[in-house]
């Protein structure tokens, strides 16, 4: 019995993994360009981590800001743990050649010599839209060629200046050129994005949304192709 119980334990302990007790917000909206946030993770050994923007790795100095990290202990399971806490700041994160700022991402990655977790966050930064505060439709925020797996859900990001200067405005979604008349599948968010249910290899295409009201229109275009599911591949 007693030797059950350390057996357990000693597997236990060695195939723990890593555990994120904080992260940041999958979305966060920027007002600025000085922007703040933590991740803390932790496992045994204490892992470390690092963080990249838009694919990037992070250093000191980089997007004018810094970086911190702190070691502490915790228990799980009355099992003593070594954790993280990292924090980030960058101050310097617009691209002064771009005028729309498409899915920033950043990832917080905790890492081990044998193990590893990310953590993406994406980043919309609002001065940008700020610059155009009025009636006109502009579309900030939209999804890239989407590779996707056949039966699951997709959501086809679109979003428009009207959800923050709450200006009218018309969304359209159209597949090849032809607007979309499967309403049971299809369907348009309250924040402009496209909701595709169940995807089928048929739904391969270029699709459009277009945000268009009595000042002017904006539209972009994005390719999706479906791909075999792990159902069937194992047929």
């Amino acid at each position: 019995m007693i030797l059950s119980f350390f057996i357990g334990l000693f597997i236990f302990v060695k195939t723990s993994c890593i555990t994120f007790d904080h992260t940041p917000p999958s979305e966060v909206y920027v007002k600025d360009t000085d922007l703040t946030l933590s991740c803390e993770a932790f496992d045994d050994p204490i892992p470390l981590i690092k963080w990249f923007y838009n694919g990037k790795e992070v250093v000191r100095g980089s997007y004018g800001g810094g970086l911190s990290h702190e070691k502490k202990y915790k228990k799980n399971h009355s099992i003593k743990f070594g954790a993280i806490v990292s924090k980030i700041r960058l101050r310097e994160i617009i691209d002064p050649d771009s005028v729309f700022q498409q899915e920033n991402t950043l990832s917080c990655v905790a890492y081990t010599d044998t193990k590893k977790k990310v953590s993406n966050t994406t980043i919309i930064i609002n001065n940008r839209i700020n610059l155009f505060n009025n009636n006109d439709p502009m579309i900030y925020m939209w999804s890239s060629n989407r590779i996707h797996k056949e039966h699951d859900d997709i959501q086809l990001v679109c979003r428009h200046t009207c959800t923050i200067n709450e200006c009218d405005v018309e969304i359209e979604w159209r597949k090849n050129g032809e607007p979309i008349t499967d309403e049971k599948r299809f369907s348009i968010l309250k924040n402009g994005d496209l909701l595709i249910k169940r995807l089928s290899f048929d739904d391969r295409g270029i699709y459009y949304c277009k945000v268009s009201n009595e000042y002017g229109s904006d539209e972009r275009d994005i390719f999706v192709y479906p791909t075999f599911s792990d159902l069937d591949q194992k047929k």
